[in-house]
């Protein structure tokens, strides 16, 4: 009871959220309505594969609606409730036998109740010679984000179960011809799946094949592989000399090393659980796709978090009866509303702004927070998107005093890639970061915390990185490529920018590819998100504030 008594209650919560897909922010959000202290901890980016679905149609009271925009919509209600979200690692659960059970991260360590595993299952690696080194070189495993890249250019589809069935005819919007290479002499789902497939004209199915090896310099230019049966080895490679696609869509690996050893594991490492969600270990829950689940959708991972979450409840009211100790409860997020009077025609500034009301309302809880004025230096060039990226800025600045505008010429030689938005102080001090094309989009919210994390103290960071970021005593630029579709992008800009903030060693710039297609050729950039530290070799993939300062 000492160890109780010494309980730091600022890191104390009664359930504990490992990860934020569905099944996660459900749970979040049907805790912090039960007014319970709930913390979501997530690693990489919010809403897991969902958020790189295009187009969901199966969801309850929305016809259609993007992953992305789902997620955002799902974390933005558990937030409203009081929900706290943490971006770092967790490498250990401990005391899990206990009353209060402990969460380790890269960052810090936490206490809480009860622990909820929401981390699902990413898409496997094949482990074929070449696919590591060009991952985001020609291998991608996400049709929804990368496919664009590969536009007129022949596409591979490597898989045998549904996923690769679907996205084997989505492709074909962008390829000029897919080939989908099936590892099995049948298929791993109902062959109705690939029906659309084998009768489609711009789709080759070939089973019962091993990929050998792809080859390639910066790019990759040929792919290799045998047929199982006969021992023909094939080898692909474009009659022009160009690169081609190759989409790895071989099924998924629940992400449950963190508690093999502590509860059971089926034969496929997923986590069995019963109709309350609950594992074998009392306090230990599970939902979503790490779990040994017929169906995997949306729904299903809602349903399971929401399950574990009216459990947990419970659950946790008996641990604070049995210990005594009750967490502080969650504050629930304010939402503020501003009009304008006087606008032109007596209309109010919600109606004259291009930002929907619901975007008013969040924006405005950001700008109540800025401390420092900045102005957002324009640099357009003769495109129609420099005509966006003022009327953007201008619509910004119209609603924060502390935001201006400042309008360069159009015929000015610098900087080379227009249009842009560079964020400085008023005396023309750089704030450390800025955006080449128009951060809407994906973008848009990276690009308002990279303004409100240069104007006051901003987002939090860790005590270890912050005296790394100290430690920086020599400049350092970065070169960050996304697109405005993709949902990972976000995490890392915002990591990136948040860095730029805090040292004057270090600087960003932003470029939506769409824009710059000379840059995507320079650096034989076919995936994103990608960086390039002080114009070195592209670097893709997620980084946190803490894995970019391990690269810088």
């Amino acid at each position: 009871m000492a160890y109780y008594n010494d309980l730091d209650l600022s890191t104390f919560y009664d359930v504990i959220i490992i990860g934020a897909g569905p099944a996660g922010l459900t749970a979040a959000l049907s805790l912090g309505r039960a007014c319970y202290r709930v913390a979501v901890i997530e690693r990489q980016k919010q809403g897991g594969l969902v958020s790189v679905v295009s187009e969901i149609v199966n969801y309850p009271g929305t016809p259609s609606i993007g992953g992305s925009d789902l997620i955002k919509q799902m974390r933005s209600h558990a937030e409203h409730f009081g929900a706290e979200f943490i971006n770092t690692e967790v490498t250990a659960l401990t005391d899990m036998e206990d009353d209060i059970k402990t969460v380790v991260t890269k960052d810090a360590t936490y206490h809480c109740y009860g622990v909820l595993l929401a981390t699902g299952a990413p898409p496997k690696d094949v482990g074929f010679k070449g696919e590591a080194a060009y991952r985001g070189r020609g291998i991608a495993y996400t049709a929804p984000v990368d496919g664009e890249f590969f536009t007129g250019k022949e596409i591979f589809v490597i898989g045998a179960g549904t996923t690769a069935a679907e996205d084997s005819v989505f492709l074909t919007k962008y390829a000029s011809h897919v080939t989908a290479l099936v590892p099995s002499e049948d298929f791993t789902c109902d062959a109705a799946f690939w029906t659309r497939a084998l009768e489609h004209p711009h789709i080759t199915v070939i089973k019962n094949i091993e990929i050998l090896e792809v080859t390639g310099d910066s790019l990759i230019r040929s792919l290799v592989w045998k047929d199982r049966a006969s021992g023909e080895v094939t080898t692909f490679r474009p009659e022009s000399g160009d690169t081609f696609g190759v989409f790895i869509l071989t099924g998924h690996l629940p992400e449950t090393g963190l508690v093999r050893g502590l509860v059971d594991l089926d034969a496929l490492y997923y986590v069995p659980v019963d109709r309350r969600q609950r594992t074998n270990l009392p306090g230990l829950y599970a939902a979503g796709d790490v779990c040994s689940y017929t169906f995997r959708q949306v729904l299903t991972a809602a349903s399971g978090g929401a399950t574990a979450a009216l459990d947990l409840i419970k659950f946790v009211y008996r641990m604070q009866t049995k210990v005594g100790i009750c967490p502080v409860q969650p504050v629930r997020r304010a939402t503020l509303h501003k009009t304008v009077d006087g606008a032109p025609g007596g209309e109010s500034l919600e109606k004259k702004s291009l930002f929907a009301p619901e975007m008013l309302s969040q924006l405005y809880t950001v700008f109540a927070r800025f401390e420092k004025d900045l102005v957002l230096h324009l640099f357009p060039d003769a495109r129609p998107v420099s005509g966006e990226l003022i009327s953007y800025m201008n619509s910004l600045a119209g609603l924060e005093d502390k935001l201006s505008v400042r309008l360069e010429d159009v015929t000015d030689d610098e900087p080379e890639f227009r249009p842009c938005v560079r964020v400085e102080y008023t005396d023309e001090t750089p704030c450390g970061f800025a955006f080449h094309g128009m951060p809407g989009g994906n973008e848009f919210n990276s690009f308002i915390l990279g303004l409100y994390n240069a104007s006051c103290s901003g987002q939090a960071v860790s005590d270890t990185a912050m005296e790394k970021i100290r430690s920086i005593d020599h400049d350092i630029h970065i070169d960050v490529f996304v697109t405005l579709t993709c949902t990972m992008c976000p995490d890392l800009v915002t990591a990136m920018m948040r860095i730029a903030t805090l040292t004057p060693h270090v600087s960003c710039d932003v470029y939506d590819l769409n824009h710059f297609q000379s840059i995507r050729e320079r650096y034989n950039v076919m995936s994103v998100p990608c960086y390039i530290i002080e114009g070195r070799e592209p670097m893709f993939g997620l980084k946190s504030v803490d894995e970019i300062l391990e690269v810088l």
